[in-house]
């Protein structure tokens, strides 16, 4: 039987919230026909870490594990965003964490794959089946060192959705240009509507006006010739056109009034009930978003409408086994089970708004997840900048920073340079 607890917040709170780092998707194998890799019977009792909002989707695959797993209980330790940011790193740097939990993919923050395997919390996975299905766009996302750390579980991509009910009322249609989103910015605000709900008062909320529309600011480059040169200290934020003209675009969005006029004072639960209502027509969160409004608006049509040509598609999360684990035998158990494409396919479909990262083979039928994976494809995605970030301190950075551009005390220069500084006092440090 699955049991439940909320995990306690640690004395030691990480800096900044969530950005869901992960790599870009490109042409994805169909799932193989390869068996997991544990063998031999599981028991005892089995610690598993997950975001909260995520532990909805992932109660099913633990009570199929349980069913065929009878000697073996499943402990869900369940934790906000907020939570599981602050006790995470702690619990592992004790030796106190639990025998499997949710990482992010990359590098990005600071419970991110990269973050943990570069101080050994965890165990090599590189030897079991599903390794070898893994997209070969996102396995550096799962990977430290050549060898891979995580089970990745999900795609999200950034771009912007509507409630087309709301649009019909008003009798819009959605942009297909960022020449034409400014128009609409123009015409919605005309109609008594907010363009884009934006929550700025979560941290996490405020990179959307860049990740959903720096693909297009990319050129003939791809994102390791712009961002490596950064990371590695030859480069700058400064002398990169891509963020620099992207950053450029989100302050004029923001002076257009694509955003609501007191967007600071707006949290998450706020903006998904702005768009929900139709209040806001339009909304730059990630799909994953979906799941959420779904469950406040079971009736409501959200479609996504991309105004760039290239989408940022990503391998967001994955699953990861702590190499201290307690019941190591159960948690590598537990990871191939979750391997196995009808329980990472369940788990995908269960949370609205993502794909799974290991293509399962069956059928897309939600129209926005179809038009991610014809993106996908034609080599229409691009990768997550956030991958790069081995200093999680930029995570904290750039969302308080853009946070400045809604209260009209920070400029897009002011956002670039706040990146700069913080990166050259990593390189500093190292």
């Amino acid at each position: 039987m699955i049991q439940r607890r909320i995990l306690a917040s640690a004395a030691l709170v990480v800096a900044g919230v969530v950005v869901l780092a992960g790599c870009s998707s490109g042409a994805s194998p169909a799932a193989s026909s390869a068996k997991p890799s544990a063998a031999g019977p599981a028991t005892g009792e089995l610690t598993l870490a997950w975001q909260s909002t995520e532990a909805p989707a992932l109660k099913p695959v633990i009570e199929a594990f349980e069913a065929e797993n009878p000697d073996v209980t499943v402990t869900l330790v369940e934790a906000s965003i907020e939570q599981y940011f602050a006790s995470l790193p702690t619990q592992l740097a004790s030796g106190a964490a639990p025998d499997a939990f949710l990482v992010w993919a990359g590098w990005g923050n600071a419970v991110a794959q990269k973050q943990f395997a570069q101080y050994d919390y965890l165990e090599d996975l590189s030897s079991h089946a599903f390794v070898s299905e893994i997209p070969e766009g996102i396995q550096l996302a799962t990977q430290t060192a050549g060898k891979t750390y995580m089970m990745p579980t999900t795609m999200l991509a950034f771009s912007q959705w509507y409630n087309m009910d709301a649009m019909e009322e008003v009798g819009l249609t959605p942009p297909t240009t960022v020449e034409e989103l400014f128009t609409f910015c123009s015409d919605a605000q005309a109609k008594g509507k907010v363009p884009f709900a934006q929550g700025s008062a979560t941290p996490s909320s405020n990179n959307r006006g860049f990740a959903g529309f720096y693909g297009d600011f990319m050129g003939d480059k791809s994102l390791d010739d712009i961002m490596a040169p950064i990371s590695d200290g030859s480069s700058t934020y400064a002398e990169s056109p891509m963020w620099v003209k992207t950053m450029k675009q989100y302050e004029k969005m923001i002076d257009a009034g694509c955003f609501p006029k007191d967007a600071i004072a707006i949290d998450q639960a706020k903006e998904d009930d702005m768009f929900v209502s139709g209040d806001a027509l339009g909304s730059m969160a990630p799909t994953n978003q979906k799941a959420a409004w779904v469950a406040k608006g079971p009736n409501v049509n959200f479609e996504l409408h991309p105004a760039t040509k290239n989408v940022l598609l990503y391998n967001n999360k994955g699953i990861a086994v702590n190499a201290k684990a307690k019941n190591k035998d159960a948690a590598l158990k537990f990871v191939d089970f979750f391997a196995q494409a009808e329980q990472r396919g369940a788990f995908a479909k269960g949370l609205s708004g993502v794909l799974p990262a290991i293509p399962t083979g069956e059928a897309i039928e939600d129209k926005s997840l179809k038009l991610l994976s014809a993106k996908q494809a034609a080599g229409e995605t691009v990768s997550f900048y956030a991958q790069y970030w081995e200093d999680p301190k930029l995570d904290a950075t750039i969302g308080p920073s853009i946070q400045g551009m809604y209260l009209g005390q920070n400029s897009a220069k002011d956002v670039i340079a706040a990146l700069d500084e913080e990166q050259k006092a990593f390189i500093a440090k190292k």
